[in-house]
């Protein structure tokens, strides 16, 4: 046993060796856990299973990280029929303990054949449908279906005792009894069985068959009363017919009729339950298809997106090398007008340093080209295409200059009736321009569109 604490082994004293912690909760809980393990394998052993996954379950509380208990849970859910909590024991086991753990010979055993978890999965879902169909009250539909399941799944206990629940609820008490037996020669402490076994008792004679209610008229009385019409002999041959044409009659009224009725009424119930089976298996293939087309146009959305981005980055590249022969022989306006056109997030670092290398020295050539351009829209009355060119002179941090450019960027706004840019624009030039011509503007220009704002409010107002 190992230290919770440190991980050192643990002698017989009540504190860690290595770390000196006190151990003794730690020890009680360790011995609880596998006393209930002891337990629950003894019980397993003599088939009592549902009394061994208690123990087992009440072990796995004390000490989740006991493997041996955790296996032995999930071979005891497996005898059971319970195959997905097998399988999810030996999952949690196998984390717990990676190495030397019997879990793993578990899962690649049921794991070396697809067809068992096809199985598992197919049992699952028939008997959900069972359930379903109970929910639903069509009890024959269920019973159909349930058979098929245990057909497949004969160690499924819980399907044994919805075939006994639903045997007893029509009354074949006898045949529910035979369920019950299927059930403990699995589990023979499933209490849920006992319960069903003493109900059925209730209504079963010594001999196993299910119990009649006694016939209200004695034999004895009838005898009597045939022997006395057997002395009127007309009297006896005109009573003989009547009793041959009731008889006939009723044998086909209560034999032949409900006969036919029987078989006709099995096959429409059982093609209901196997069209309600095709009507699924197609539903979970429409489903698979069409997630298998959400892929495939997620791909082709991918695909698409690839190519354009490669595009990009080839665009880029060579619109580079164009701006950097044009750089290096000093055309610096021609190298801008290539540079605008690269993506920078697209180069790799080396040529990331290149775009920098060059942006350092075109920036202010490119500034000053869109100013000019800029200003040249302006001094045409050309404000929507001034503003465009201007406001990326002011965009920039400290560029060529900028709050100049402020100033008709903001004169622009004013034209184009804009009066909030207008405002902000104006505002950055009077607080930061460096020439007292353009903050004196700035300043007239603001507080002419405050006075004309006060006028319009009040006009509104009035």
């Amino acid at each position: 046993m190992k230290c919770c604490y440190c991980g050192a082994e643990l002698d017989t004293s009540n504190f860690c060796p290595r770390c000196g912690n006190d151990v003794r909760i730690w020890k009680k809980t360790q011995f609880i856990s596998n006393y209930l393990y002891n337990q629950g394998l003894e019980k397993a052993k003599k088939r009592e299973l549902s009394y061994a996954a208690q123990a087992l379950t009440l072990s796995l509380q004390y000490n989740k990280r006991n493997t041996d208990a955790r296996n032995l849970l999930g071979v005891v859910y497996m005898e059971m029929g319970e195959l997905y909590l097998a399988f999810s024991e030996w999952c949690i086991s196998l984390n717990f303990q990676s190495q030397e753990n019997d879990a793993r010979y578990f899962l690649a055993s049921c794991q070396q054949t697809g067809s068992q978890i096809d199985r598992m999965n197919l049992t699952i879902h028939k008997y959900n449908q069972c359930l379903q169909y109970c929910h639903q009250q069509t009890y024959d539909l269920a019973v159909i279906q349930l058979r098929k399941v245990l057909e497949q799944s004969p160690h499924l206990v819980k399907g044994h005792l919805l075939m006994a629940l639903l045997q007893m609820r029509e009354g074949k008490y006898d045949q529910a009894m035979e369920s019950l037996k299927r059930v403990e020669a699995i589990d023979r402490s499933n209490p849920t069985a006992r319960a069903y076994r003493e109900e059925c008792s209730r209504y079963l004679g010594r001999d196993g068959k299910v119990l009649r209610p006694k016939e209200k008229k004695q034999r004895r009385s009838l005898k009597d009363w045939y022997r006395d019409l057997q002395e009127n002999s007309s009297m006896a041959s005109v009573v003989n017919l009547i009793i041959g044409a009731v008889a006939g009659a009723a044998v086909v009224g209560f034999l032949v009729v409900p006969a036919i009725r029987h078989s006709q009424n099995a096959a429409q119930s059982n093609g209901l339950v196997e069209a309600n089976a095709t009507i699924s298996s197609k539903a979970r293939e429409i489903s698979a298809l069409n997630e298998k087309i959400d892929e495939q146009k997620q791909a082709v959305k991918d695909a698409k997106q690839e190519a354009a981005d490669a595009q990009d980055t080839i665009t880029s590249y060579q619109n580079l090398m164009k701006a950097y022969d044009l750089y290096r022989s000093k055309s610096y306006t021609s190298a801008g007008k290539y540079m605008e056109k690269v993506q920078r997030k697209l180069l790799d670092s080396d040529n990331k340093k290149i775009y920098d290398e060059i942006m350092a020295v075109v920036k202010t050539t490119l500034l000053k080209q869109e100013y000019n351009e800029g200003m040249t829209a302006y001094w045409q009355n050309d404000y929507k295409a001034a503003s465009k060119s201007l406001k990326k002179v002011v965009d920039e941090e400290e560029g060529y200059d900028r709050y100049k450019a402020a100033y008709y960027l903001g004169d622009c706004y004013v034209q184009l009736k804009d009066t909030k840019q207008a405002k902000k624009y104006l505002q950055l030039c009077s607080e930061k321009s460096g020439s007292f011509i353009y903050r004196n503007r700035a300043s007239k220009a603001l507080k002419s569109l405050e006075s004309s704002d006060k006028k319009s409010s009040d006009t509104e107002e009035n």
